[in-house]
């Protein structure tokens, strides 16, 4: 197995652990930059981290590397992470031309769950335009009550968000990145600006969001709307409309119906940018600011409403309808989809675990490139 990475801090870390890794870097010569039709539609374009001059200059760029690489090693299989940058795409993109099968991987949407594709991750993978087709699979109904009973009583004791651990954390390891972009010539589709992200860090530390008090037992029926991650790949290319705007329309909705909006931060949100930004909405639309467990606050409202946040599936298993402005995989979900997603898609693999994989974990892998 060969690591790849244009993160200098990622190719360190495998090395550390014995694994032959190389860092993505630019060469002389640059790609003809054919591989992708449309950098306009990359979510660095569509979100203003890159124009798209200089997206054209990353997919070139990424395209020569690539290509060398490729012929050189000539590996059997790409698995990547996501699969959402520019780097990425064009990886997959010269993986496809060259005849080299793919699996993608995301965070599942369940503790000890991960997402593993063939085609892609969330709304474009395989498992998005052949769901129908599972719903033919074999489930234990009875297990799965079990598991549900389990998994709504630790919820509603706990609700933590594994990502939110790293939220008050300086990533350090960025300096090396820093070094592999400056001065090692790895290639990056987003603009380091360490300084920017220094300031940021420091402000968000700086500052506490004012949250109201609320009781969500003595206010029932509101709507209620979960933050995701400002920089989430969900919401920055599998939506078309932004946070903000989908929190106008949430407002809207609410108002004609005679509701409370009720939004709650992300704990993991890293950006003091995107908080204030919140801030400001909520002084202009008037909704509440609110913190607490979120399946307390799921079980009381009348409806979720969600860009596509793993909030809405947790939601579709508490029974209550959820409403995505944004481009879900669990869109249209029912129970029955949404128990073969848990017990038949997802693998049994935590990707929060330091502990290796089993060799049975690593063969459930291997097979998902043959759904």
């Amino acid at each position: 197995m060969l690591f790849w990475s244009n993160r200098l801090s990622v190719v360190l870390m495998a090395r550390q652990f014995g694994q032959q890794a190389f860092l993505l870097k630019r060469f002389g010569r640059i790609g003809d930059g054919n591989l992708i039709e449309n950098p306009e539609l990359s979510f660095e374009n569509k979100h203003g981290i890159l124009t798209r001059a200089a997206a054209s200059r990353c997919i070139t760029r990424a395209e020569a590397a690539v290509r060398c690489f490729f012929q050189n090693h000539q590996p059997d299989q790409l698995w990547v992470w996501n699969g959402c940058n520019l780097v990425r795409q064009t990886m997959v993109a010269e993986a496809v031309r060259m005849g080299i099968g793919r699996l993608f991987f995301e965070v599942g949407n369940f503790p000890g769950k991960l997402f593993v594709d063939k085609e892609g991750v969330n709304c474009r993978s395989w498992y998005f335009k052949h769901r129908h087709e599972l719903r033919k699979s074999y489930v234990d109904m009875g297990g799965f009550k079990v598991w549900k009973e389990a998994f709504l009583a630790t919820k509603r004791q706990q609700h933590l968000v594994p990502q939110a651990r790293f939220a008050d954390t300086f990533n350090l390891k960025f300096i090396y990145d820093l070094i592999g972009f400056w001065f090692l010539g790895a290639i990056t589709s987003d603009p380091p600006r360490p300084v920017w992200r220094t300031i940021d860090f420091m402000q968000k530390m700086l500052h506490q969001v004012p949250l109201d008090v609320f009781q969500p037992e003595r206010e029932p029926g509101y709507f209620f709307f979960p933050l995701q991650v400002s920089t989430d790949s969900q919401v920055l290319w599998n939506s078309d409309i932004s946070q903000a705007d989908a929190l106008r329309k949430a407002t809207e909705m609410a108002r004609k119906e005679g509701r409370l909006l009720v939004v709650k931060p992300h704990p993991a949100e890293p950006h003091w940018a995107a908080t204030r930004k919140i801030l400001h909405l909520k002084k202009q639309l008037g909704f509440k600011l609110v913190g607490g467990n979120t399946f307390i606050l799921l079980e009381h409202c009348s409806r979720a409403i969600t860009l596509n946040s793993t909030v809405g599936l947790e939601a579709i298993l508490l029974g209550k309808p959820v409403l995505t402005l944004g481009h879900a995989h669990y869109s249209g979900f029912d129970e029955l989809d949404l128990i073969i997603y848990i017990e038949k898609y997802l693998l049994n693999i935590d990707f929060f675990s330091e502990e290796p994989i089993s060799e049975s974990q690593l063969d459930a892998v291997l097979t998902r490139g043959n759904i």
